[in-house]
């Protein structure tokens, strides 16, 4: 046997075991963030399942203010006034604040009450108004209600106790469709 055959020995060069060491980290780093997403989806979604009236009382009320062409608003101050839309398919929109409920009004052509339903219950905090940051017309909106949860309390010692009421706050921002010479969002 020659010297210059010399027979390769088994395993990796430092080379090998770099670059798979590299793609091993790669594959690690993009794992670690679709944890992270699914983890910061799920508690989106269990936020969500936890208070669903008013999650359904804020879809509502950003698909009217997105269905509407404007908000009638007197300046950019916080407002606990009514928030009237116009140009909304089904009619003139508002919303007000009625002793503790939020009542959707929608009024007929002939400026007589076609319709008015409850959206929430229990509001302690009802107030919106007109970004003035914003180049659009940008309406905030302010929410909060209170809940009791429906799920029993334990106390340490595995003993349920009585639900004990809480408030959610929510702060939302929405653009009518044709804000600022727009027909679309």
């Amino acid at each position: 046997m020659c010297s210059s055959t010399k027979r390769r020995s088994g395993g990796f060069s430092l080379i090998e075991m770099m670059v798979s060491l590299l793609l091993l980290s790669i594959a690690m780093s993009i794992a670690a963030r679709l944890m992270l997403e699914s983890q910061l989806r799920l508690a989106h979604s269990a936020e969500q399942a936890l208070d669903p009236e008013s999650t359904l009382a804020l879809k509502l009320l950003r698909a009217d203010i997105r269905a509407s062409a404007a908000v009638t608003a007197r300046d950019s101050e916080w407002s606990w006034d009514p928030l009237s839309l116009v140009g909304h398919p089904n009619g003139a929109l508002r919303y007000q604040k009625v002793g503790t409920d939020l009542i959707r009004r929608i009024g007929a052509t002939d400026g007589r009450l076609a319709s008015e339903r409850i959206v929430l219950r229990d509001v302690t905090v009802w107030r919106w108004r007109i970004d003035p940051t914003a180049r659009l017309q940008l309406v905030e909106i302010e929410l909060g209600h209170r809940e009791t949860p429906r799920l029993g309390s334990f106390s340490a010692g595995g003993e349920r106790v009585a639900n004990v009421p809480i408030t959610r706050r929510h702060r939302v921002s929405v653009s009518p469709r044709r804000a600022g010479g727009k027909d679309l969002w």
